[in-house]
C-alpha cells in the first residue's frame, strides 16, 4: 500500500514550516540535509530500496489515517527542528508508532514522548505556562538529585494533570520535523536487529556532524518502546 506522509524533500518541508523566518528556514534545511546524509551513509550499502519523507505530526494528522492504513510499513525516523535533533527511532509499523503513539503523545507507549516530557521539565521549560483554564497553573519538576526522584516526580505530574500534559505535548511534538525512511526490506520482527543497527549508525553519524540526538541515551534494561 502506498501511503503519502507528506513532502518528500528537506527544501519543501522547511519552506512550508519556516518560510516566514529566513534564519530558521536556512537552519532547518541545513539540519535536515545532514540527517539525509546520515541516512544515506547508513542505509546505502545495507538496503537496496527506500523512500524518504520529511513531514511532521500536524501534517500526518491532516491525512486522517485510519486503523490498519499502511499496516506493516517499516523504517526509521528522526525528530528534529530548526536547531537540534531530538530522537532517532526504528519501527515495524510507522503509522502505529509515529502516527498514533508519538504524534498522539502516548506517554506510556512511547519512549520518545516520555523522554521529551522529562527533557522539558528538567530544562526549566514550563510546558504548561499557556495552559490555564482557572484550575491553577501546573508545577514543574524542582531540582532533583537522582533518576529515581525524577521518575517519581514525573509520575506525580502525570497523575495530577494528564489531560494538560497530553494537550501540550501534542502541540509541542506536532510541529517538530520528522525525517521518515520507509523500507520494505526492514519489515518483520526478524529484521529488528538490522533496524536497531541502522538506528545506531544514524545516531553516530549525527554525533560526528555535531547533531547528536539529545534524547537517544541508554537507561538500564529498556523495553521495546521506541
Amino acid at each position: 500500500m502506498v501511503v503519502d506522509f507528506g513532502p518528500a524533500g528537506c527544501d519543501d518541508y522547511c519552506n512550508e514550516r519556516y518560510g516566514h523566518d529566513r534564519a530558521k528556514l536556512k537552519s532547518c534545511i541545513d539540519i535536515c540535509n545532514k540527517v539525509s546524509e546520515a541516512v544515506e551513509e547508513c542505509l546505502g550499502k545495507r538496503v537496496d530500496n527506500y523512500s524518504k519523507y520529511v513531514t511532521n505530526c500536524d501534517l500526518i494528522r491532516k491525512r486522517r489515517f485510519k486503523k490498519g492504513d499502511g499496516k506493516g510499513i517499516a523504517g526509521l525516523y528522526v525528530f528534529f527542528d530548526h536547531d537540534k535533533v531530538y530522537y532517532v527511532g526504528e519501527t515495524d509499523d510507522m503509522i502505529r508508532r509515529v502516527g498514533n503513539e508519538h504524534c498522539n503523545a502516548h506517554i506510556a507507549g512511547s519512549k520518545y514522548v516520555a523522554r521529551f516530557l522529562i527533557y522539558h521539565l528538567l530544562t526549566g521549560d514550563d510546558i504548561y505556562e499557556n495552559i490555564n483554564d482557572g484550575r491553577g497553573k501546573l508545577r514543574v519538576i524542582p531540582s532533583v538529585k537522582s533518576v529515581k526522584e525524577i521518575v517519581e516526580e514525573v509520575k506525580k505530574v502525570v497523575k495530577e494533570a494528564d489531560g494538560y500534559i497530553k494537550e501540550v505535548l501534542m502541540r509541542e511534538i506536532g510541529v517538530q520535523g520528522i525525517f521518515m525512511v520507509i523500507c520494505e526490506e526492514l519489515r518483520g520482527g526478524e529484521k529488528r536487529s538490522l533496524r536497531k543497527s541502522l538506528e545506531k549508525c544514524i545516531v553516530e553519524r549525527l554525533e560526528k556532524a555535531g547533531l547528536g540526538p539529545i534524547l537517544n541515551y541508554e537507561v538500564g534494561n529498556e523495553d521495546d518502546k521506541a
